[in-house]
């Protein structure tokens, strides 16, 4: 992902940098590691690259740190298959 962090706000929209078929592996390797992020596709105008929209409003420190250590065991699972 490449992020674009805002100055303010409750979520981070990110970019997702690789092909589409393996953004929606991720989301779903995600899901299965508890961890659930909008698809930003409903902020297009147009049809784009895929990306994220990731929500922290209800969250604290730990957990986001949480989330994000889940979202990299994601990837690793991703690297398995």
């Amino acid at each position: 992902f490449r992020l674009h962090p805002g100055d303010a706000g409750l979520h981070v929209y990110a970019n997702w940098l690789r092909s589409a078929e393996e953004y929606a592996r991720f989301q779903e390797a995600a899901r299965k590691r508890g961890v659930m992020f909008r698809d930003a596709a409903a902020y297009h105008r147009t049809p784009g690259p895929p990306a994220a929209c990731f929500g922290f409003s209800h969250l604290g420190i730990s957990s986001i740190e949480e989330g994000v250590a889940r979202m990299a065991q994601a990837w690793q699972d991703m690297q398995k298959t």
